[in-house]
């Protein structure tokens, strides 16, 4: 009987998270006046122009017309069905584009979000973890700060998370049973993905890879005999490169970059050069990456807490965090402020900021368990590759691949504003996964019930952090927008 009031009582928890997130994507989706990049352009010129933006043509104006354009058209879609112009919306918009284009792009990216909770729900299902493993891995990344900002602004990232998300959740079925159905979904996903952003690209590769596993570990991995397995990997090419490159070609970008470039991942940003392994090498961005080894081997947590907020500029004076990808990284998920580049969401107190900062030391915890699970995959694989099945080297694959796309990024432009968690969030689930089970596996070594509970409180503590910085940040742009011409009175 206790047993069975626990388990009511996790789901029941479960169902609050879900629903606070849906309702704070919502809220911050209509009140956000903001945003990071103007992808606004690109959905004025799909929409009120009747063309897709032509990167030659157009991109001193449409700064991000590089940039796969699945999310731009489906906004500019809606648009084409309601193409108000008036000025009646929940906060108007001071960012370039008309307050009705910002707003249907921001809820449309607000209800991508709330569907990426639902495949990330499921998909932890799928995992053998607790269901106090299960709540916290899906809580943790349903109020994440760094999630919730993405899905309340006009940017195509929302989409390549969820359809990444989708993929993952569809493939570790496939790759589980091997049935048909999963496999169409999960190309279908993937296709999607792929022609949302670049960042759903590691995605579709690691299934190839797990593809080529497959077929050289054979029925010893659970996989179907050769020849079906080499044709569902035909079927999955082919369908990927028939969207990107004749279905689709301008949706996708890549085909038309590459024949105009020599690059499919051509941007607006010029590639700098190569940072040394030690010595710092000049570069014409805001600083970032000075040497590969202070980027990439430093963890800086002490000028995190000193300084909760990014700092941005070229001047001398920054924090020294500015330089660490990884501390970067986690000051983005730990804080929905961090960036400090939108004005409206700056802190108006210190209590956004002394939050921040508990939910840096907070975050260590988990962190830590995500390193343990990547750990012990990591070990198992090396240990006996054969017994480990496809559907558990997705996992893994995708994210390995989510992690050195980020760190691609960062070494070829080298400009802190590219170390951002949301260039892995492809792989969401993946990461979510390989976190479940370092918590799984800390609670098996340690069998004891009081460790259980510290461990319990450290993530509610979390959890409750999170909610509280996505919550007061809602709240102040609530409270921002009741000025003449925002909300409505």
């Amino acid at each position: 009987m206790t047993r069975a009031r626990a388990v009511s009582g996790l789901r029941a928890a479960t169902l609050a998270v879900f629903v606070l997130a849906a309702l704070l994507r919502l809220v911050l989706a209509c009140v956000n006046r903001e945003q990071s990049d103007n992808h606004v352009s690109v959905i004025d010129v799909m929409a009120f122009e009747h063309r897709i933006p032509d990167y030659d043509r157009d991109r001193d104006e449409v700064k991000e017309a590089f940039q796969p354009k699945l999310y731009h058209g489906t906004v500019a879609a809606i648009l084409r069905l309601d193409p108000s112009t008036g000025t009646w919306r929940p906060c108007v918009s001071e960012y370039p584009g008309s307050p009705h284009v910002v707003w249907i792009g921001q809820m449309v990216n607000a209800t991508a979000g709330i569907l990426t909770l639902f495949v990330v729900l499921r998909f932890l299902d799928l995992q053998d973890v607790s269901n106090r493993t299960r709540f916290f891995a899906f809580a943790l990344v349903a109020l994440n700060p760094a999630l919730v900002a993405i899905n309340a602004q006009v940017t195509n990232d929302s989409f390549v998370i969820l359809f990444g998300s989708l993929t993952l959740s569809r493939g570790y079925r496939f790759f589980r049973d091997f049935r048909r159905r999963d496999f169409v979904c999960m190309t279908a996903a993937a296709i999607a993905a792929a022609m949302s952003k670049a960042t759903g690209l590691p995605i579709c590769l690691a299934i190839v890879l797990v593809f080529a596993i497959a077929l050289a570990h054979g029925s010893a991995a659970g996989a179907p005999r050769s020849s079906s397995t080499l044709g569902y990997a035909a079927v999955f090419a082919g369908a990927l490169l028939a969207a990107l490159t004749v279905v689709a070609p301008k949706l996708g970008s890549y085909a038309e970059l590459y024949h105009r470039y020599g690059s499919p991942f051509v941007t607006n940003r010029l590639p700098e050069p190569f940072p040394r392994p030690f010595a710092p090498t000049v570069f014409t961005g805001d600083a970032g990456v000075r040497s590969i080894a202070e980027s990439l081997f430093t963890f800086r947590i002490v000028d995190l807490l000193r300084h909760p907020v990014v700092g941005n500029g070229r001047g001398e004076r920054f924090p020294l965090h500015r330089t660490s990808v990884w501390s970067q990284v986690y000051g983005r998920l730990s804080s929905i402020r961090f960036d400090d580049y939108l004005e409206t969401w700056r802190p108006l107190s210190a209590a956004p900021t002394n939050l921040a900062r508990a939910a840096l030391v907070l975050g260590l915890f988990p962190a830590a368990l995500l390193a343990l699970g990547v750990a012990t995959a990591v070990a198992r694989a090396a240990a006996s590759p054969r017994r480990v099945r496809p559907h558990e080297w997705l996992i893994g694959m995708a994210a390995a691949g989510s992690t050195a796309f980020l760190i691609a990024l960062a070494l070829r432009y080298r400009d802190y504003t590219f170390f951002k968690p949301i260039l892995a969030f492809g792989g969401l689930a993946a990461f979510a996964a390989l976190f479940a089970r370092g918590y799984d596996s800390l609670g098996a070594a340690a069998g004891r019930r009081w460790s259980a509970y510290a461990g319990s409180i450290l993530l509610a503590a979390l959890v409750l952090a999170y909610a509280l910085d996505d919550t007061l940040l809602a709240a102040q742009l609530f409270a921002s927008c009741r000025s003449p011409g925002g909300f409505p009175q």
